[in-house]
């Protein structure tokens, strides 16, 4: 029996990206389009939250809002995704332009923290929560919809790379001189959870109207993570289709509990 349609809007990256039928990447939204939410999407693969943010992404969006399509049903949903590609932003030749890179210590001796806490602050509390503010003073008074932002999942440094474009990570760990597969899945682990942290503060600036989605550690929950992380991540900034579809559940059912969406 085939899912009613549910109308929602998307603004992100490839987590969000709508693929041609048959291209090699799925997405969180071809998964939710599998539950029946489907609708129209802003951004890009690749994209970074700096471009989502950008005064012609946002006049888009705007658009969108205050010239609705009489032909294309009302969204139910705002989904916003972002942020990776900026964390990961020069990763062919990582130097101090590159995020992840300006954060990690250089070749940090055992028990020596490595992750420089000034630049961690710097680089998500205070420039990707501002991209983040950005984003919602221009949509949050367009709509009485609610707004949900995901925060990706704790991906694998493995050096793993898809079709087109990759590995995002390895590249910078190994410029920094971490070698220890352990070392640095724990940093991008403590990454990713200070980043749902922050999109937690920014959402409560925004009461009844924006929401976060703990994503993060719900791939690890699957009895198949267990067995291997490789049955639900295709490299290491995607999940494939199983891991897509076990985040799009996730989604779904705080729609449908907590919004009456679904």
């Amino acid at each position: 029996m085939r899912a009613a349609t549910i109308p929602r809007v998307t603004l992100g990256d490839s987590w969000l990206f709508e693929f041609p039928p048959g291209f090699f990447r799925p997405s969180l939204t071809s998964s939710l389009g599998k539950l029946g939410y489907k609708g129209r999407h802003f951004g890009t693969l690749g994209a970074r939250l700096a471009d989502m943010a950008s005064a012609t992404s946002l006049e888009k969006l705007r658009n969108f809002f205050r010239n609705p399509n009489p032909s294309e049903p009302a969204p139910k949903v705002l989904l916003i995704g972002g942020g990776g590609n900026d964390v990961v932003y020069g990763y062919i030749s990582p130097s101090d332009n590159t995020p992840l890179y300006k954060m990690l210590r250089q070749a940090p001796s055992g028990g020596q923290d490595p992750l420089i806490p000034e630049e961690v602050d710097a680089f998500i509390d205070v420039k990707i929560a501002t991209l983040y503010r950005t984003i919602l003073d221009c949509v949050v008074p367009e709509s009485n919809i609610p707004i949900l932002i995901h925060d990706y999942d704790h991906s694998i440094p493995d050096g793993r790379k898809d079709p087109a474009s990759g590995p995002w990570l390895y590249p910078i760990f190994k410029a920094r001189g971490i070698t220890d597969p352990a070392v640095s899945q724990d940093v991008v682990r403590r990454l990713i959870d200070r980043v749902g942290r922050m999109v937690a503060t920014v959402a409560a600036e925004y009461p009844g109207r924006v929401f976060p989605v703990a994503t993060a550690g719900q791939l690890e929950l699957d009895p198949r993570y267990q067995v291997d992380y490789k049955l639900l991540w295709a490299n290491e900034l995607h999940p494939n289709e199983d891991g897509f579809d076990v985040l799009a559940k996730f989604v779904a059912k705080k729609l449908k509990d907590d919004f009456g969406i679904g």
